[in-house]
């Protein structure tokens, strides 16, 4: 069985418009007050952020390098750590911003040397790169059971260029969990995960099984 991370798939409570959004990191701006004013853009995109010694979130990075500190810092529940989280937020001022939307986004981990590695299909609503991160909006069919999730390293070999293509998979084990209703899971892909070292010439050839059949894309890896 794979041993990345086990999800608990529950309802989103975020409208279609917002994960929309979410999925090519576009600013959503709301009609207004009333008074001709509009209400500030909500930006909803992937971050980074590190929780302190108290678990924390007093600030976080987006995937083109700007840090905000939040106006609203956040609980956490374990200290020390560095994740990647949805993020929606508003822009209060210079370098400041209130958070309304802080998901924490698994990286998929490498499980190639597990003892099954499964391919079972799921939803896809998009993909796309930020940050030197692969990203994906998923859209598995759950019953609110539980679904494990993972990396595989399939396979490298010389391209044309002179760098490494790195073919990967992303590996889904449906486990018990009846495919009765599509959920949203959002994921990333860390490069370094596939490779430690990389070259501009390389790339990120990435397979995920959907109930579509196969699809592949290309990204770069460096």
């Amino acid at each position: 069985m794979m041993s990345h991370f086990l999800t608990r798939l529950l309802p989103l409570r975020l409208s279609a418009a917002l994960l929309a959004a979410a999925a090519i990191a576009l600013g959503v701006v709301s009609c207004g007050d009333g008074d001709g004013e509009p209400y500030p853009p909500l930006v909803t995109e992937m971050v980074m952020s590190s929780g302190d010694e108290m678990a924390v979130f007093s600030t976080f990075t987006t995937d083109d390098g700007h840090t905000y500190k939040m106006a609203n810092t956040l609980q956490g529940t374990t200290p020390n750590v560095r994740w990647r989280f949805l993020c929606g937020y508003v822009v209060e001022g210079e370098g400041t911003a209130r958070v309304y939307i802080f998901r924490r986004v698994p990286l998929l981990a490498d499980v190639s040397r597990a003892r099954e590695v499964r391919h079972d299909p799921t939803g896809l609503a998009s993909v796309w790169q930020s940050g030197g991160y692969v990203n994906m909006h998923l859209l598995p069919k759950t019953q609110g059971g539980q679904q494990a999730w993972g990396l595989s390293r399939d396979s490298a070999h010389i391209n044309g260029a002179g760098g490494t293509n790195y073919f990967i998979s992303v590996c889904h084990h449906q486990l018990s969990d009846p495919a009765a209703y599509s959920d949203d899971l959002f994921v990333s892909i860390d490069p370094d995960t596939v490779a430690a070292t990389r070259q501009p010439s390389d790339s990120l050839i990435l397979s995920l099984f959907t109930f579509d059949g196969w699809r592949t894309w290309r990204f770069p890896a460096d």
